[in-house]
């Protein structure tokens, strides 16, 4: 019996189209800061002096992951680190200046990377599309498969 091609696999799918999402964005938005390391910034920019463990937890990042990101972007002086006052337990995060331009910046440009990466697809054809990515992450955390998440999809 022949297996199926992988193409017959929503998840292989899944894999290759986030593979050429990350490839666009590269491509159009910064070759610098992820897509990843920018959803970091554009959380910190509405959300400033967010606890770091809230931080991964809005963004479904594990303890470890939220960690590296955020040392990494202290790291280039694009996010300032610092321990709560009133709870030394606590590492709040902030944009610096250069996080702030820089979210600035790349802000119009993620957002145009959407016509790019979706070029073709109606609008109703797009909403579709989040509502059934919504629908798979909300499964994914009521099986447990994530670390927070499923308060912050929207409705």
């Amino acid at each position: 019996m022949a297996v199926a091609d992988p193409i017959e696999y929503t998840g292989h799918l899944l894999r290759r189209g986030l593979q050429v999402q990350r490839a666009a964005w590269a491509r159009h938005v910064s070759a610098e800061v992820t897509n990843v390391q920018f959803a970091v910034l554009s959380t910190l920019d509405r959300h400033p002096g967010i606890c770091q463990a809230d931080l991964g937890s809005r963004l479904d990042f594990d303890r470890a992951t939220i960690a590296q990101l955020t040392r990494r972007l202290v790291e280039r002086g694009l996010v300032h680190r610092y321990i709560d006052p009133t709870d030394r337990r606590l590492k709040r995060l902030e944009l610096t200046e250069l996080g702030l331009t820089t979210v600035t910046e790349l802000a119009p440009l993620a957002r145009n990377l959407e016509s790019i990466v979706f070029d073709g697809l109606s609008d109703a054809q797009r909403a579709e599309l989040r509502a059934t990515l919504i629908h798979v992450l909300r499964n994914g955390a009521e099986l447990g498969l994530s670390h927070g998440l499923a308060p912050e999809l929207p409705a």
